[in-house]
């Protein structure tokens, strides 16, 4: 016969005390936060910084529209790609910049991602060129 609790482990009861709680949690919670998790966790919307991202989703709206314009048109040649390959590395920048947050982040970080960026799109002028011949 099986000696009791050798198969269910029991564990102390867990205790969380008020003090314990992650800030987080209590924002979620909506329970007051102290100290100095307060300023970075409570939800204080900077409205200039709304009105930046939007304004940057709006322009990111617009040169999609203007690339997919081009597409309609069905214009071709190496000025056409050129254009679309410039909105594209233009879009793919202010993604990575605005949306992701690396306007912010360390200048290795920004210099990786834009590297990139440039280093794929030489590849695409390099296969549409090599196309063309």
């Amino acid at each position: 016969m099986a000696t009791p609790g050798v198969y269910a482990r029991t564990s102390p009861p867990l205790r969380y005390s008020a003090n314990r709680i992650s800030p987080y949690v209590r924002a979620a919670q909506n329970e007051p936060v102290r100290g100095k998790a307060e300023e970075s966790v409570l939800m204080k919307t900077d409205p200039t910084a709304v009105r930046a991202l939007t304004v940057i989703w709006l322009l990111l709206v617009a040169l999609t529209l203007m690339t997919f314009t081009v597409g309609e048109m069905q214009l071709t040649g190496p000025a056409a790609v050129s254009f679309v390959l410039a909105m594209t590395l233009l879009k793919s920048q202010l993604v990575a910049s605005w949306f992701m947050g690396l306007r912010r982040a360390p200048i290795l970080f920004r210099a990786i991602m834009t590297g990139y960026l440039v280093v794929v799109t030489a590849f695409i002028i390099i296969a549409y060129l090599v196309g063309l011949e």
